[in-house]
């Protein structure tokens, strides 16, 4: 019989039973989104300068994000900006999400407003122009109507969008010969990647890699594409299109804040989640923590025909699950994770037993096997 931790290191389809049952077999952590354990692990210490490239420190950081969440809950972009042009940066990206989708995206690199050959400018341009650009994508997306109601729509609906903001260092170039050497060159999650080729540069941020599932290579490869304009340029290894066009490869690290809800203030993300101090690790966060992670779990019952369970793996980057529904193993431990919080000591009544009514039907689910069940 597979014990409960090595169901778990097998990998959980269902992204939070994995959590869940660790804090019930009384495991210490927290997470700063729900699946991704962050415990430490970062570029800089909050507060502190950062290393290679020194991208912005937080308190610069903080002050492009409070002139763009400005202009995004006004809907409305400045035809200029004062007070951030002494905040240096290697390129700006602004994404705004609405219920968790992309809505809009503003993304440039240094020198498309601070000139030709330009590695750092000052952040105040770079992002009042990314703002502009994702603002716009967002109001054709939503299809907010231009009519007498257009302000107060466009005022409600600016409350609920979600500001993600990354501010790059300066450009590090790196001389890989081939694709493995990137994996070695690049670290996934921390690095953004760039590639000049001629007089064209082309680059990628790393939470618009990570939202995106993009491997360093791929994002290298499709740089090497956009730069040489020719797709076929990125099939090449790197060490072939150094030589003979003279290509410069670079990676460069982030300043990254964002929202992790529509009401939430901005926290400062590494690898997408925010870093934990030891001392928010408490009895009642650990206690709200498998308050949410049991609705989320809540969330994930299935709905649809059939008695299935509960849903699949969902992939966030293309808002689609892959698998329609989880397997047995999945429901197996998220059960047994919502019995043990349904029946912990100080749980609030109505969520204990919520929690228990799910385990059951995840039980009873199980039993019948309906077609493309295992």
């Amino acid at each position: 019989m597979r014990t409960l931790s090595g169901i778990i290191k097998s990998g959980c389809v269902i992204g939070t039973c994995g959590v869940m049952a660790t804090l019930a077999a009384g495991r210490v952590g927290r997470a700063g989104e729900l699946g991704a354990w962050v415990r430490g692990v970062g570029y800089w210490d909050v507060g502190g300068r950062a290393g290679v490239g020194e991208p912005p420190t937080p308190g610069e950081t903080m002050r492009v994000y409070q002139a763009l969440d400005g202009w995004v809950r006004g809907w409305k972009v400045p035809e200029r900006t004062e007070g951030l042009e002494d905040v240096m940066v290697g390129g700006v990206s602004v994404v705004l999400r609405l219920g968790g989708e992309v809505v809009g995206r503003g993304t440039l690199m240094a020198h498309e407003w601070g000139g030709e050959g330009t590695t750092v400018a000052g952040a105040g341009e770079g992002v009042r122009r990314a703002a502009r650009v994702a603002i716009g994508e967002a109001d054709r997306r939503l299809k907010i109507e231009n009519d007498a109601l257009r302000g107060e729509r466009v005022r409600l609906t600016a409350r609920e969008v979600m500001i993600s903001l990354e501010l790059a260092g300066a450009l590090v170039p790196v001389e890989p010969a081939t694709f493995d050497d990137i994996d070695r060159e690049y670290s996934a999650g921390l690095d953004g990647v760039a590639v000049r080729i001629g007089d064209r540069l082309e680059g990628a941020f790393p939470g618009t890699l990570m939202g995106s599932n993009t491997s360093l290579r791929l994002a290298v490869s499709r740089a090497v594409s956009q730069a040489g304009g020719d797709a076929a340029l990125g099939l090449d290894e790197p060490k072939k299109v150094r030589e003979e066009l003279k290509a410069k490869y670079y990676r460069f690290r982030v300043t990254h804040i964002a929202q992790r809800s529509a009401t939430s203030a901005a926290s400062f993300m590494v690898r997408g989640a925010r870093v934990i101090g030891q001392s928010e690790i408490t009895t009642s966060e650990l206690r709200s923590m498998a308050e949410r992670a049991a609705e989320h779990l809540a969330s994930r019952e299935w709905s649809g025909e059939g008695a299935y369970g509960m849903k699949g793996l969902y992939e966030p980057w293309s808002n689609e699950y892959a698998v329609a529904h989880a397997g047995a193993v999945d429901q197996l431990t998220a059960a047994y994770a919502l019995r043990v919080y349904g029946s912990t000591a100080g749980v609030e009544a109505r969520s204990a037993l919520a929690a228990r009514s799910l385990a059951a039907r995840i039980m009873r689910a199980l039993r019948v096997v309906e077609p493309g069940e295992a």
